[in-house]
């Protein structure tokens, strides 16, 4: 038998002992030992510097791809659009047996759709400057009027069309191109007069600049990034 002095000075170390080994077991810990946890390492600044290069290279690049691919896109439908003017012209001239336009007896020189007047090289080589006509409902008319309604320049009643129309040869207005500017076709040259001049259709392109060089004896030679289509 353990004498009551024994036992009282036994009694609470034993306690003591069990307490720290349940709370050393709810802590993830041992009786006899005690971990902390690793201290975590964070990233240098090389690392850092690595990864935001990194993603400025993968960012351009994906920018650089997006843009070339809206890009593209827009010159394709550049061209669908040229090519529904000069199908458009053919069934005309199938139709009245025409090969130009004219208003109430004047020639039209210069056929354009809707949109904004493109720019101009500050240098001309060339009669570049005929593309940039302002529409005066004669010598210079809208694509509309004489492919979609028979109404040369414009007039209120219609004006006397062209005999032997069978249109609309195109179903809707002529838009602006994907950059917001108009076509424009060298009309005055459908009869070919000189036959050395070429008859386009033309758009100003991405940067809306007439680069494009035109003479009425040599006719066209493309620049820059002009998209014509000849008729």
């Amino acid at each position: 038998m353990i004498p009551g002095s024994q036992m009282s000075r036994f009694q609470p170390r034993s306690n003591s002992s069990k307490a720290r080994t349940w709370g050393c077991l709810f802590l993830g810990g041992t009786a006899t030992s005690k971990s902390r946890p690793a201290r975590q390492r964070g990233f240098s600044m090389i690392e850092v510097t690595v990864i935001l290069v990194t993603a400025a290279i993968l960012s351009s690049v994906l920018v650089a791809s997006v843009s070339s691919t809206l890009n593209s896109g827009r010159i394709a439908r550049t061209q669908a659009d040229q090519l529904n003017v000069t199908i458009a012209y053919n069934k005309f001239t199938l139709d009245t047996s025409l090969t130009g336009f004219n208003v109430n007896g004047t020639e039209v020189t210069l056929l354009v759709g809707s949109g904004d007047i493109p720019g101009l090289l500050s240098a001309p080589l060339g009669d570049e400057a005929t593309w940039l006509g302002v529409v005066n409902n004669s010598s210079i008319d809208t694509m509309e009027r004489h492919l979609s309604i028979n109404n040369p320049g414009g007039g209120f009643p219609y004006s006397a069309g062209a005999g032997g129309w069978r249109g609309a040869y195109l179903q809707a207005p002529v838009e602006a191109d994907p950059w917001g500017n108009r076509y424009a076709v060298n009309a005055e040259y459908f009869d070919g007069n000189p036959v050395a001049s070429d008859v386009v259709v033309i758009s100003a392109g991405p940067n809306e600049t007439i680069e494009t060089v035109f003479t009425g004896s040599l006719g066209i030679t493309a620049g820059g990034d002009d998209i014509i289509t000849a008729f």
